[in-house]
């Protein structure tokens, strides 16, 4: 009979019924099935997403065992519960595993060990092997805490309670170590499991059936583990040295067939959690098999993956594979940075020219867009070699551009003291979007650290590319003023980076409304960056957060939209530095093209249909969008004529809710980031509803 009592917790910031979508706690389930295969009828698991469910089953049950995971995203959550299972229950054993550890610089680990001291042992990289050696020694020793610190587990990382240093022990059975592992299915050298298909699926075994039966959370597998890449501002690669170890092919295909089958899940979304989905030949063969699990389930509708960091034709050919169930920016090449000695201090190579140039052209033929990710405020970056990058992705042709600032993770190479102190590294911590909240008594908040300067980059070089990443999420992410780079012709060396460029450079010299907006963003973005973070909080910071917290690139972009006057400054200084950028720019195109973008833009006035006069000629227009060829073509009409613009959702009953205290702009930006299923670009503008009449 199964007596003794284990819980194993993933918490989420999770509130039943929200339309957030969380994944499976796979990673956790994994630990249990291993477990539960080599331990039989000893424990009674239990896998906890829910907050609230965490706290019933503490005051329900007596766990011999309670592990957590840390994630950057629930790190404090998952200590305010362990303290919590510890004032309860006192002598249940505390674990906690996951990637955000620096186990590489023992003394980070001893302060961190001791700072956390609700926690008892630490697990560094795959956990299932030493887990379940853990459970052993519980069992060998009563689950008495200082007897199993005593008798020296293999595999986990302590403070010994008689002699009060930090211990940190190996896989491999050494006489010094207790260790209960048949070490015959052990890879020591690489701390872990030398087939992962000795952990049972924790699906077909039914351990993750609670999750597929609720709609609030999505289902993810894992086809192999591991990355081959030693990326420094990754914690990816290090939880498992070796090459990438595969998940049978026969299983992954009966594990799909087994989540179609039960899955209730919300939006019908699926994640794959490979660090690299695309990498190895086989994947196409998983994504036809996903294609035809589509087919006969209509599941999944959204399908969500990590592409091979250097995307090859592979990954197109995945993309042309699955293409009903992805968006058609799935392409991305992670270039990190267009300069080599940046790259040499990040361990990272770019995808050869050639080979992005073939890819870039398959990617457009097949309907594609290719764009690449660039991560700013790396090491030995600086804000000259940025933009002198940014230039080189325009004269590649690049379709689109993901920016992201650099981050010291603890478990990454980059996020050590040797790091930090090589190239100058300053964090500042900002609040995670969404991972904050109040479980009663729980209450937690979640930060990430951000690199705001090096000895390369200050921190107002820092803040100067934070604007310009503003600039590219209003151009090319929300792509309401897509159209401008129709007045930028590429052939002549022109192009919309250049222009945002130009706008970040220039932007003292716009008028007011426009000058005090974007200078308030820089101030805000300053201000959102914290040089510490608190150590606990309580319910009322909790509430405070949640009634001001604002992500910056959607909310500037709704105050460029909608305060007074600040729109058609925005339009003068754009158009003032294409004129600059553009000796034989036509005004009178010009103009006509902002009139068509800005008939565009939905004034959350309430009227669902509206007529405008326009002189742009938009069907001439969208037939040159889409083939390139203006020869013997005018875009402009003798006369204007009337188009129909229409929209489903006015959103007028969620503007009356709102408190009459904030700006019309602020209404609608919690509108269109808390009370909408459409894009953010579809929730702020028309659709155009029919070609107009002559």
């Amino acid at each position: 009979m199964k007596t003794r009592t284990i819980i194993l917790v993933d918490l989420s910031y999770y509130h039943p019924g929200s339309t957030s979508i969380i994944a499976a706690p796979l990673s956790i389930a994994y630990v249990a099935a291993f477990l539960l295969k080599m331990l039989p009828d000893q424990f009674r698991v239990f896998l906890i997403k829910d907050p609230m469910q965490f706290l019933e089953l503490a005051n329900q049950e007596q766990p011999v065992i309670c592990a957590f995971s840390n994630y950057i995203w629930n790190m404090n959550l998952q200590m305010e519960a362990a303290r919590h299972i510890k004032k309860l229950h006192p002598r249940c054993v505390t674990v906690m595993g996951g990637p955000n550890f620096n186990f590489s610089e023992p003394e980070w680990m001893d302060a961190f060990a001791r700072k956390y001291s609700c926690i008892d042992f630490f697990i560094e990289g795959e956990g299932e092997s030493r887990f379940l050696n853990l459970a052993c020694c519980g069992i060998a020793h009563g689950f008495d805490i200082n007897a199993m610190k005593r008798a020296n587990p293999a595999g986990v990382a302590f403070i010994h309670p008689q002699y009060g240093n930090y211990v940190n022990n190996s896989l491999a059975h050494t006489p010094e170590t207790w260790n209960g592992l048949d070490e015959a299915f052990l890879d020591v050298k690489h701390g872990g499991l030398r087939d992962i298909n000795d952990i049972p699926s924790p699906y077909l075994t039914g351990l993750l059936d609670p999750f597929l039966l609720n709609p609030d959370f999505s289902p993810i597998i894992e086809t192999n583990r591991g990355c081959p890449y030693s990326c420094t501002f990754c914690n990816w690669g290090s939880m498992d040295k070796a090459k990438a170890k595969m998940f049978e092919m026969d299983r992954i295909t009966r594990e799909l067939d087994y989540i179609a089958s039960k899955n209730v899940g919300q939006n019908n979304r699926f994640y794959i959690g490979d660090a690299n989905f695309g990498l190895f030949p086989r994947d196409e063969e998983i994504a036809l098999l996903l294609r035809d699990i589509h087919e006969r389930y209509g599941f999944p509708n959204r399908l969500f993956f990590y592409t091979a960091k250097n995307s090859s034709e592979r990954v197109l050919r995945i993309g042309d594979i699955l293409k009903h169930m992805i968006n058609t920016d799935l392409l991305t090449m992670s270039r990190q940075s267009m300069d080599d000695q940046v790259l040499a201090n990040i361990k990272r190579s770019n995808i050869r020219m050639e080979t992005f140039n073939s890819i870039n052209q398959l990617a457009k033929q097949l309907g594609f867009e290719a764009s690449v990710q660039i991560i700013y405020s790396l090491p030995g970056e600086t804000k000259e070699s940025f933009f002198q990058g940014i230039r080189k992705l325009e004269q590649e042709g690049v379709a689109g551009i993901h920016l992201f600032p650099a981050m010291l993770l603890n478990g990454s190479e980059m996020g050590t003291l040797e790091s930090r102190r090589k190239y100058g590294l300053r964090g500042e911590y900002r609040l995670i979007e969404g991972s904050y909240g109040t479980f009663p008594p729980l209450s937690a908040m979640e930060f990430e650290e951000i690199i705001t300067q090096t000895n390369t980059m200050t921190r107002a070089d820092h803040l100067e590319i934070r604007l310009f990443h503003f600039f590219l999420y209003v151009f090319l992410d929300t792509k309401i003023f897509k159209h401008v780079e129709f007045l930028l012709p590429r052939s002549k060396g022109h192009g919309i980076l250049q222009l945002i460029e130009r706008l970040v450079m220039g932007y003292p010299n716009a008028e007011a409304p426009l000058q005090v907006l974007i200078g308030n963003f820089i101030t805000q973005a300053g201000n959102e960056l914290h040089a510490t973070v608190p150590d606990r909080v309580t319910a009322e910071d909790v509430q405070k957060v949640m009634g001001s917290r604002a992500k910056l690139n959607p909310l500037y972009t709704v105050k460029l939209l909608f305060d007074p006057e600040v729109r058609s400054a925005f339009y003068r200084f754009v158009q003032s530095e294409i004129q600059t950028m553009v000796d034989d720019s036509a005004p009178e195109e010009m103009d006509a093209i902002f009139d068509y973008m800005d008939a565009c833009i939905y004034p959350f006035d309430g009227i669902q249909t509206r007529k405008i006069p326009l002189i742009l000629d938009i069907p001439v227009f969208k037939d040159y969008l889409a083939d390139g060829n203006r020869t013997g073509r005018t875009f402009l009409l003798p006369r204007p004529r009337e188009y129909v613009f229409s929209k489903n959702h006015t959103y007028q009953s969620l503007l009356k809710q709102n408190d009459d205290s904030l700006t019309k702009a602020e209404k609608i930006y919690w509108i269109i980031t808390h009370h909408n299923n459409e894009s953010i670009r579809n929730a702020l503008t028309y659709r155009l509803q029919e070609e107009p009449s002559v």
